[in-house]
């Protein structure tokens, strides 16, 4: 494909005054002002224009992030062209590892999007303070509760639309004084099967319940002491990119944290986090959709339970400020498909997707910054983990067909010339090496260099799904090596007057890229590679007047497998927004054109790619204050019923296209918002 320019459009409203007396109203614009610095972006989910499906939809919003789509929910990040377990993805300070070998709720999805009130996305390798790997980003969903002044505070909003979420409701209450509080938080969401641009009905039905409690201690001004349990569910959710749909997902968090901002000693301070999250998920392909008369009926419950924590402290050594410290994450998964005779007897095990698949990391991290000059500053790291990989039920033999249906290791065997699964271990080392400059008095710069090595997860390692069909055998490498990223980035961050810009170029030189590829006789399998990811990022505002504004944004990802010179599947073609927003104190409106080029720079040899078209489309949304503590927000994205599809959505399984599950088509939606 010939690099074509397509500015993107994304609203970006400056601050304005508020009316004496009154509440602000909640920018329906992603992002404020110019960032400290492109590789960081906070999203607040409740000025998106629009009703995200899941976490993963909401970060859509960002420049050089993309997710892919396989109905209304279950929406899988891509970070300049890098995602699964190449993002770090923390939901409140605890790491959550969804139940679906083929990505139907990843992390993002658990994530109750009105309880938090930040959401960070590290572009790249900013810190090592966020576990092991993260060489595409790391995504934070933070809940920052505190006491009210006035003893009890809280908000409440409804929203909905008329082509996909039905309604998203949620009440959020806080009670407390000096000495701690008590938060509850609770959602309700029901959606639809959505339209698409051309009027065909896609498949994205779900419904989800959220509820959060915590519990806050206070006993000093710099010692907060907190404990919260959240509970999601999500049922009846099916999928036009899928196979098989979900009728119920089910995750159980428990959180604790302690942190304190004074001196300990030689300490400036501590935090100290543990959790554990559980996660049920289940998998059918009768219950909610019609079983085809050729395929059997399959049905998967799975589990996947993480535990873990981590103790950073502070110190300050010369001139340098430090972080060090440990941290801890043991993920256990178990995936069994069974099958029967029919949709009311379906307990035979078939095959172990992931057969009793553990791995374990342990992390010793030193972090620290040394400003110079008042202008200019250093950041250094390292960071050294440790982590032990079993496969517990790799020799178990299958019930169904057991004379012909393959243990584990027998399918690893027979790809990998006779490996099997044994217990192992990886010694991992990373470092990060930044610096950043004031040019001028309006421009700062920035540069990079940093190692992360990434453990390959339970499905790259341990999957062994055989089916007669060779198309749908799917088989997890035992041996696979980590793989060792090499990134270098630089930057500038510019504003003068009504003008601010921001624009960074990056470089990711893999070893041992973990490459998943089809053999000539059709099965999914996994080897190591050599690859390179190079890529850009642009955006920048006028302010033209007082209120009103113009912005626009671009990102480009280029992605090759030097080993096999072919280019890297899922990589997201030139994209990006324009938007001109007008805002007030009590009004606003705005108007963006977001699009994208074609992709023709696909791995045909991996079973993830197709060719996709390229598109545009115009949202326009308004917001006003109704009252005091009452805001409305209203838009309509899609405005022309555009048929079009993002090229990292799942290939349309239900009908046997091989083009990509398409967005929805004209969608209204509105907001409803209130404090008190």
């Amino acid at each position: 494909m010939k690099p074509v320019l397509v500015l993107g459009l994304l609203g970006l409203a400056s601050p304005l005054a508020m009316a004496e007396g009154t509440t602000a109203l909640p920018n329906i614009v992603v992002f404020g002002e110019s960032e400290a610095l492109p590789n960081e972006t906070e999203l607040a989910p409740e000025e998106i224009p629009m009703i995200p499906g899941d976490g993963g939809d909401l970060l859509r919003e960002a420049l050089g992030v993309d997710s892919s789509r396989i109905g209304g929910h279950g929406f899988d990040p891509n970070i300049r062209g890098q995602m699964q377990n190449r993002l770090n993805v923390l939901l409140d300070g605890a790491y959550l590892y969804g139940g679906c070998p083929n990505r139907m709720d990843p992390p993002s999805s658990y994530a109750a999007l009105d309880s938090y009130e930040r959401v960070t996305v590290l572009k790249g390798v900013q810190s090592l303070l966020y576990g092991g790997g993260g060489s595409g980003g790391t995504v934070l969903f933070d809940r920052v509760t505190t006491a009210p002044e006035d003893g009890l505070a809280g908000s409440y909003g409804l929203s909905g639309t008329n082509n996909g979420i039905v309604y998203d409701g949620y009440g959020d209450v806080t009670a407390g004084n000096d000495t701690g509080y008590i938060r509850a938080f609770g959602n309700k969401k029901s959606a639809d099967n959505y339209t698409d641009g051309s009027g065909d009905e896609i498949r994205a039905s779900f419904n989800s319940t959220n509820g959060l409690v915590v519990l806050g201690l206070t006993p000093s001004q710099d010692k907060t002491l907190e404990l919260s349990y959240e509970y999601n569910n999500t049922t009846d959710a099916i999928y036009q990119g899928r196979t098989m749909d979900a009728p119920d997902s089910t995750a159980n968090n428990v959180r604790f944290k302690y942190d304190q901002d004074s001196s300990i000693g030689f300490l400036t301070g501590m935090s100290f986090e543990a959790y554990s999250t559980r996660v049920d998920h289940l998998m059918d392909n009768y219950s909610l959709r019609t079983l085809p008369p050729t395929m059997p009926p399959l049905r998967v419950p799975t589990t996947s339970d993480t535990a873990g924590g981590r103790l950073l402290m502070d110190t300050v050594a010369g001139p340098w400020n430090l972080t060090f410290g440990i941290d801890v994450q043991n993920n256990e998964r178990d995936a069994t498909r069974y099958t029967g005779p029919s949709t009311d007897n379906v307990n035979l095990t078939q095959s172990f997707l992931w057969p009793g698949a553990q791995i374990n990391q342990t992390g010793l991290i030193i972090e620290g910054e040394h400003p110079i000059s008042g202008n200019r500053l250093i950041k250094a790291g390292i960071r050294y983990d440790y982590v032990t990989y079993n496969a517990t039920k790799a020799n178990d033999q299958p019930q169904a067909m057991a004379a012909m249906n393959p243990t584990p290791n027998e399918l690893y065997a027979t790809y990998y010339d006779g490996a099997t699964a044994q217990e192992g271990h990886e010694n991992n080392i990373g470092f990060l090496l930044r610096y950043e400059q004031d040019l001028a008095a309006n421009t700062r710069m920035f540069t990079g260099l940093s190692r992360s090595m990434r453990t390959a997860d339970a499905t790259e390692r341990y999957m062994a799904s055989w089916m007669a069909n060779p198309s749908m055998v799917w088989v997890g490498n035992p041996d696979i090596k980590p793989e060792a990223h090499h990134q270098i980035d630089f930057g500038l961050n510019w504003g003068y007057g009504k003008y601010d810009a921001n624009a960074v170029v990056y470089a990711d030189f893999v070893n041992d890229y973990i490459l998943r590829y089809r053999l000539p006789t059709q099965q999914s399998v996994y080897k190591n590679a050599t690859a390179r990811i190079y890529g850009s990022e642009v955006s920048g505002g006028y302010n033209i007047t007082r209120f009103l504004r113009l912005s626009g944004e671009a990102a480009y990802v280029y992605g090759q497998d030097i080993t096999d010179d072919r280019p890297l599947a899922q990589i997201p073609p030139l994209s990006g927004q324009v938007a001109l927003d007008y805002q007030t104190g009590k009004f606003s409106l705005g108007s963006r054109v977001v699009a994208a080029a074609r992709q023709d720079r696909i791995d045909e040899n991996s079973g993830l790619d197709e060719e996709t078209a390229g598109w545009s489309i115009v949202d326009i949304y308004a917001g006003f204050t109704l009252s005091r503590n009452l805001a409305l927000q209203v838009g309509v994205n899609n405005l022309f019923n555009k048929y079009y599809a993002d090229h990292l959505n799942a290939p349309d399984f239900t009908t046997g296209n091989v083009v990509q599950v398409p967005e929805p088509g004209t969608t209204g939606w509105m907001k409803l918002s209130g404090s008190f």
